[in-house]
């Protein structure tokens, strides 16, 4: 039985840059965020393995500075589909 969701999950589509080390960058779109996990949708050429770490960040100007640079950890991938675990140590 999968676990139930802890926080509210808000469909929104944002530009993120993935950085995937010694494998590359690319340019996803979000699915959907929530305080724990992010589904994105991206092209890399091979799907990333669960527990796989890579660098997230906006892809775009926050407050006229470049937005910070979040590491996240691959929950599930499928396709061009990535689940991933954000940092929760600031989630309420």
């Amino acid at each position: 039985m999968p676990e139930p969701q802890r926080y509210e999950r808000i469909e929104v589509a944002l530009k993120i840059r993935i950085a995937w080390p010694d494998k590359g960058t690319v340019i996803g779109t979000t699915r959907y965020v929530s305080d724990d996990e992010t589904l994105l949708v991206a092209d890399f050429d091979e799907v990333p393995a669960p527990g796989t770490e890579m660098l997230l960040q906006l892809d775009c100007t926050v407050l006229e500075r470049e937005a910070p640079i979040v590491k996240a950890t691959v929950l599930r991938a499928e396709g061009r589909e990535i689940i991933f675990r954000l940092p929760v140590e600031n989630a309420g």
